[in-house]
């Protein structure tokens, strides 16, 4: 049986005997515990120390994993990186090559070389501007050379080299009759006339 310690009873050494019974039996007396179901503080330090290790090795073991999954993230945007220049290349080659191609197209129809390179620029591009703005050069340019052949080829205006022939001064001489005739119509001969008779 466990003995009660009296000394929990403040003032108990110097009360009346029939003072101790009365505190003895309002005192609250503790029920005998069983020590069976407790361990000891070795044991105890031990389980602590163990849990601290198991702890440690979990936290490990996740910083590892962590660690891992870092490095993959890191490998899949480097992946991705180098995807997106192989696409950047391709793009570029792609563009390099649909402009080479219509830089041929467009010398094939006659445009000269910078004309050409700078009108397959615009189509690749999508600038409808300029596009146009060089099919407007490149057809002046046509219709000023097919002019100058014309010239070149006709007897006695552009290609006789200025020399005059009884032909040539018989032409002119029914374009002014035609100019001076034709009052209405005058101002149109008369400009036409001035680029071709010298």
């Amino acid at each position: 049986m466990a003995q009660f310690d009296t000394s929990t009873i403040e003032g108990f050494e110097g009360m009346t005997p029939e003072q101790q019974v009365e505190a003895l039996l309002k005192a609250e007396i503790p029920e005998n515990v069983d020590m069976s179901k407790f361990i000891s503080k070795e044991q105890f330090d031990k389980k602590v120390s163990e849990l601290n290790g198991q702890n440690k090795k979990l936290k490990d073991q996740m910083n590892a994993e962590q660690q891992k999954k870092v490095e993959e993230d890191e490998a899949k945007q480097q992946e991705a990186q180098k995807f997106a220049e192989l696409e950047n290349k391709y793009n570029e080659l792609m563009k390099a090559s649909t402009l080479k191609e219509h830089t041929l197209s467009l010398t094939g129809l006659g445009f000269d070389e910078k004309l050409a390179g700078d009108t397959a620029a615009a189509i690749v591009d999508g600038d409808a501007e300029k596009l146009f703005k060089n099919m407007k050069t490149f057809l002046d340019g046509f219709r000023k050379s097919v002019e100058k052949e014309l010239i070149d080829k006709t007897p006695g205006i552009g290609g006789s080299g200025g020399k005059s022939s009884d032909e040539t001064d018989k032409a002119v001489e029914l374009a002014k009759g035609l100019i001076g005739s034709h009052k209405e119509t005058g101002t149109g001969y008369s400009s036409v006339m001035k680029n071709y008779i010298r």
